[in-house]
């Protein structure tokens, strides 16, 4: 039974890890399209915040924003690109993960907050390349591939958006912003 769990944890993380080559390929030829739906991203990360599996450690993943935001794009993509962030910060964070969403300008702005070790300065941009993974993710049982960020980017960059690490004293902060979208209503 063992070897069978282990076989099956295995097959999951190589489908994963296929299924992630397999959407950058798509984004580097420009085959995926971005969509032009409406998509409220604080309805998303309010329900991903409700649904996100936290089993295996005691973490506390909370969404503080309740106004709309609305962007145009692919809700597939948004959900994945969130996940992607989450996924992130779940691996990393030591009690707390932190998610916000608001309106600001004629942006959208989402961040994901945790109180992790955080990022070293020098590290800031790499993170976003592929396959890479600090020091410190190695060292971790279930450390991650090294491509959730560099999808993540990607997809922010495919909905005219941007994607960085803000720095912080505690943890890693990922800021994500979207041009804004009317409302459904004003459209």
């Amino acid at each position: 039974p063992a070897a069978a769990t282990t076989a099956a944890r295995q097959t999951r993380r190589l489908q994963a890890l296929a299924e992630d080559l397999l959407l950058l390929a798509r984004l580097d030829t420009r085959t995926a399209t971005a969509g032009h739906e409406t998509v409220d991203l604080t309805a998303l990360a309010s329900r991903l915040t409700e649904q996100y599996p936290l089993s295996e450690r005691p973490l506390t993943l909370t969404c503080d924003s309740t106004a709309p935001a609305h962007a145009h794009g692919n809700p597939d993509e948004y959900e994945r690109l969130l996940r992607n962030l989450i996924d992130n910060a779940a691996r990393h964070a030591a009690h707390r993960i932190q998610i916000t969403v608001r309106n600001q300008d004629a942006w959208v702005v989402l961040t994901v907050a945790d109180d992790g070790p955080g990022v070293p300065t020098e590290d800031a941009e790499r993170i976003f390349e592929r396959f890479v993974r600090l020091d410190d993710a190695r060292s971790r049982d279930h450390g991650g591939t090294g491509l959730g960020l560099a999808i993540a980017r990607d997809l922010a960059h495919r909905h005219q958006g941007t994607l960085t690490l803000t720095p912080r004293t505690l943890g890693a902060c990922f800021q994500l912003r979207l041009p804004q979208a009317p409302t459904p209503a004003e459209e």
